[in-house]
């Protein structure tokens, strides 16, 4: 009989629904592998399917923040939160009196899922450039350089007039564009950078030595060990709150500091002549390691300053044979990398060296360049121990229109984006611009035997893994995984140049910022936006470029198009904020961005005498609000994702 039973039950049919089949312990785990949309499709199947989401939400939607590639930063904030809550007691009535509230109606301290929606659909709107656009307008109307400080939610910028109203650098808060603070004494076009609370900008007094001047914010003096000092300067007397009248900058330094003021702290004079600093935090999000640090470089050295203990400095000597104009300065926590007109130079900051300089230098000679930027050479032809870059270009007027999104409810109108194809092109047979040589440049050409192109490298900034230099000439210089290509065994201009993507943006560029896996470039035309996720794949030579994995515009994110095999026609997708012209570009100066939003240094009065910019939707002109014609009407165009 036994058998028999056992025979009967073995017969039945196998349940086709897999809560069933699988058991829960066996069903969560196929759900900790589903993507975000599938997971808002699955919740939805049936009463028990919702049920298994509602008992365990919290660590399905945990780990598909993880999965979706949320920063770690905020998971671990978050996590920090709910580990807060749960250690806090939930019922608050009289001892022994009976908890009446259920567990299941207490609020999850965060709520994981909506965390998740909010990332994939920020991601979304990089993606396929869907932002809405607002202004902000400091005193005057006069941008220069501009930050953003998150811990205190404002944004710094500097001034280039010289005039009482509006000269100085201001602090406003970044979402209602209030004035908060503003130091008056900071010279005009003065340079800014901003690290985890520390602001440093350069005196710029003429006739003295470079020396930059570093304020703190009170997160910065509260973080601080050290003493605040016991003397003031000129600059920092010069400062004025606009929120607390009773605030005076030489009060007591024990007294804290309204949101958005600062405080000075010390000043920097490097023992040698400097012309480019940068600001930067070693080690971000390790507890007990973090700490902002300041680079300085010149012709003659490199140095590396705490900028919290002034007896810690790191200093790196530059060889003679490479001691050029210094044009820009970036670093990161193992390199340290120099702009010059013709090549990027990479310091190790670990042994002080120099570790490789790029692009190849054996390119067309200088002496081919005419007197103005739109001049062509020739790629030389590829030797057998050698493979060029892998070389992209485009038209710049074919951007495609985006439509916009469709129901949307905000304040602020929707930019207008387009989007451009960057094919990849046989670098034997392609014209690379160059620039027309400074005297300097032909004297240093000649000293090393004249076989140099000069691109004039403006500004270099990295993604999470890759290294973007932008040049004069209109190339934007991708370098695939740079560290892993700076850690090899053989590092050399060869190898670096193996493993780089040029875009050709087919005019000089202004302007660069990175931040998480996005870049923007700025030309004098344009806004580009680029999503590392566009990039293709650097094989072992130029037809093993495979594209990424994509999803087209429209089709559903839960449903990728195959990657298609290799070829030469490989395209980059660039997508273009066109809701600018150029005479709102002509006086941008800086270009910042965070996680969700661009901020731009844009002239409204340019903007309208070019023409305005026009509306997709209606056909109008779109204006600028009255308040960003103020002053000079340079303010800040921001894109928020």
């Amino acid at each position: 009989m036994a058998s028999s039973k056992e025979a009967d039950e073995s017969r039945k049919p196998v349940s086709s629904d897999p809560l069933i089949a699988l058991g829960p312990s066996l069903f969560l785990q196929v759900l900790s592998s589903l993507p975000f949309p599938d997971l808002l499709s699955t919740e939805r199947v049936s009463r028990p399917w919702r049920n298994v989401f509602q008992t365990h939400r919290m660590s399905i939607w945990r780990k598909a923040c993880y999965r979706s590639g949320l920063e770690t930063k905020y998971i671990k904030d978050m996590e920090v939160i709910e580990r807060a809550a749960a250690s806090a007691p939930h019922w608050a009535g009289e001892p022994g009196e009976e908890e009446i509230i259920s567990p299941d109606d207490i609020p999850d301290p965060v709520n994981w899922k909506g965390v998740c929606k909010g990332y994939v659909e920020l991601q979304r709107g990089w993606k396929w450039g869907r932002a809405c656009e607002r202004w902000i307008a400091p005193q005057g109307g006069a941008s220069w350089r501009i930050k953003l400080d998150p811990e205190e939610g404002t944004l710094l910028s500097t001034s280039c007039v010289a005039e009482t109203i509006g000269r100085g650098l201001h602090v406003l808060d970044a979402k209602t564009n209030q004035p908060l603070f503003v130091i008056c004494a900071v010279r005009p076009w003065a340079h800014l950078e901003f690290a985890k609370g520390f602001v440093i900008f350069d005196v710029g007094v003429e006739d003295t030595p470079f020396t930059v001047q570093v304020y703190r914010t009170q997160a910065a003096i509260q973080r601080s060990s050290h003493p605040p000092p016991k003397e003031k300067t000129a600059v920092a007397l010069s400062s004025q709150s606009l929120t607390h009248f009773s605030w005076r900058p030489n009060q007591d330094d024990t007294t804290p500091l309204p949101r958005g003021h600062l405080s000075f702290y010390r000043t920097i004079q490097p023992p040698t002549a400097c012309i480019a600093f940068r600001a930067r935090v070693d080690y971000e999000g390790i507890e007990g390691k973090e700490r902002a640090v300041l680079a300085t470089a010149g012709d003659e050295a490199i140095y590396i300053w705490d900028l919290d203990d002034e007896k810690k400095v790191e200093v790196i000597q530059v060889p003679q044979e490479h001691r050029l104009r210094t044009r820009y300065v970036e670093f990161d926590e193992d390199f340290v990398f120099i702009c010059s007109s013709y090549q990027v130079f990479v310091y190790r900051r670990s042994s002080k060296t120099l570790c490789a300089s790029f692009p190849r230098r054996n390119g067309p000679s200088i002496s081919t360049a005419n007197e103005t930027v739109q001049d062509a050479t020739t790629v030389r032809e590829q030797e057998p121990e050698y493979r060029s870059p892998s070389y992209f270009t485009f038209q710049p007027g074919d951007a495609i229109n985006i439509p916009p999104r469709r129901n949307i409810i905000t304040e602020y109108p929707q930019a207008t984006f387009g989007y451009v194809e960057a094919t990849l092109q046989d670098p034997r047979t392609t014209l690379l611009p160059c620039i027309a040589p400074s005297e300097s440049d032909i004297i240093h050409a000649w000293l090393n035997g004249g076989d140099t192109q000069i691109f004039g490298f403006s500004a270099c900034h990295y993604t999470t893994k890759d290294l973007f230099c932008t040049s004069e000439s209109g190339i934007l210089i991708v370098v695939r995984d740079y560290r892993n290509v700076l850690n090899g065994k053989s590092v050399s201009a060869e190898n670096i140049d193996s493993n780089s993507i040029w875009i050709n943006l087919g005019e000089p560029i202004r302007l660069l910022s990175t931040h998480g896996e996005h870049a923007v470039a700025v030309t004098k035309e344009q806004i580009y936006v680029l999503d590392t996720a566009h990039l293709p794949t650097l094989g072992n030579d130029s037809d093993s470029l495979t594209p990424p994995t994509t999803i087209e515009s429209g089709s559903s994110p839960a449903t990728p198009i195959p990657t298609p095999p290799p070829t030469t026609t490989t395209k980059i997708r660039i997508n273009s904020i066109l809701s600018v012209n150029s005479g709102g570009l002509d006086l941008s100066s800086c270009v910042q961005m965070d996680r969700s939003h661009i901020y731009l240094t844009y002239s409204s009065q340019g903007e309208t005498n070019a023409g305005g910019v026009i509306d997709p939707e209606t056909g109008n002109i779109r204006r600028a609000p009255y308040f960003a014609y103020a002053g000079f009407g340079v303010c800040i165009k921001a894109w928020e994702f």
